[in-house]
């Protein structure tokens, strides 16, 4: 609905040419059993308050869809397949994407996706336990945000509404300005606060960003099974301040595994970041092949900006051809203890620095490929 879909042959991803320029669907709308459902406007989509889409269970094929220029757009899907790539918008979209109170949208897999602002009210509900939920907006704030701060237009998630989304079984957010601010300061300034984007029962968290920037001096928990830290070709690359930070901590704790994926990835504001895997840390990023339409795949880059690294984790591994390096403007110390089962590949290079370096009972696994240990 408000576009046509455009397949070449030869070409694995389905093109979506966009012709509205506004969408509402009415708050006494309700539209159920379309197994591949897109709503797509170049200015505003808005689904209103009690408004129910959900999604139909039929398996059928669903084409990686590719967008191009400023717009909303929702894809709400029964099969895992269906993705999303906007190329070519504008940093200043005016864009906007709105979900009104005690809205529905349910779906095995569901993006809601504005090259400009994203408002979901907290009593809308989206997801549910079994379901894939991807945010793409042009800038994402998360916790005590002020109603008085200027903000950049974007995605705002303050507590309740977090812990909404974390009730998916996977979790994707994807800032397009490249910056994820955490407000950590309480709007109490007598109360300490800190903000977790999580929970236990979720699966996998993707953050897709450049900068994940702590925005106050409290503290961050990601959790998940899997936490997965990339930076996407059409997100744009963060400022860094580049300056020390003397509080915050952030606690990237996934039970399981930690994936760093193509493009870098830094922190900011953070004194110290922990990061927990307890199954194993893996690099995948590649400097070789091509991404969505020719877009190149560059390596994996995790620094902590101005702050210390803690690393727990067994093994460090990475897959074939793979090219990462983990890093800190303060001291790095990779620890920990067991064996892990990831598969490793060949031909990986894979540089770990920091003011110091000290590693202790981690195993780096790389049967081929190089190693760099650098102190600075």
């Amino acid at each position: 609905v408000g576009g046509m879909r455009e397949k070449l042959a030869g070409i694995d991803t389905t093109t979506l040419h966009v012709s509205t320029g506004s969408l509402t669907v009415e708050g006494d709308a309700s539209i159920s059993g379309n197994s591949d459902l897109i709503l797509a406007s170049t200015g505003n989509l808005m689904i209103a308050d009690e408004a129910k889409i959900v999604s139909g269970t039929q398996a059928i094929s669903a084409d990686p869809l590719t967008v191009s220029g400023d717009g909303a757009l929702i894809r709400i899907a029964s099969n895992a397949d269906a993705i999303l790539t906007r190329k070519d918008f504008s940093t200043d979209s005016s864009a906007t994407l709105t979900v009104g109170q005690n809205a529905t949208l349910s779906g095995a897999v569901m993006i809601l996706d504005s090259s400009g602002s994203l408002a979901i009210n907290e009593t809308a509900a989206i997801g549910g336990s079994n379901s894939t939920l991807s945010l793409n907006s042009s800038q994402i704030s998360i916790g005590n945000v002020p109603s008085t701060s200027t903000v950049a237009a974007g995605l705002v998630a303050n507590a309740n509404l977090v812990r909404n989304l974390s009730q998916a079984a996977r979790l994707s957010l994807l800032s397009y300005n490249g910056n994820i601010d955490f407000y950590t300061d309480s709007i109490d300034p007598t109360i300490v606060e800190s903000v977790v984007l999580g929970s236990a029962s979720l699966k996998q968290l993707t953050l897709h960003a450049s900068s994940l920037n702590n925005v106050g001096s409290g503290d961050v928990t990601l959790l998940a099974t899997e936490i997965l830290l990339d930076h996407p070709t059409n997100v744009a690359n963060a400022s860094s301040s580049g300056t020390a930070a003397t509080t915050g901590v952030l606690d990237i704790a996934a039970t399981s595994t930690v994936r760093l994926g193509s493009g870098p990835v830094a922190t900011q504001n953070f004194k110290t970041v922990n990061m927990s895997a307890p199954a194993s840390v893996l690099i995948e990023g590649k400097d070789t092949g091509k991404g969505v339409e020719g877009d190149p795949v560059v390596h994996s880059s995790f620094k902590v900006g101005g702050g210390d690294l803690t690393v727990h984790t067994p093994t460090i591994a990475a897959i074939a051809s793979a090219n990462g390096t983990i890093s800190a403007d303060g001291a790095l110390e990779i620890t920990g203890s067991g064996t892990s089962t990831v598969e490793t590949g060949l031909a990986a290079n894979v540089a770990l620095s920091g003011s110091s370096v000290a590693i202790n009972g981690t195993a780096i696994k790389l049967p081929s490929g190089t190693l760099a240990i650098t102190a600075t």
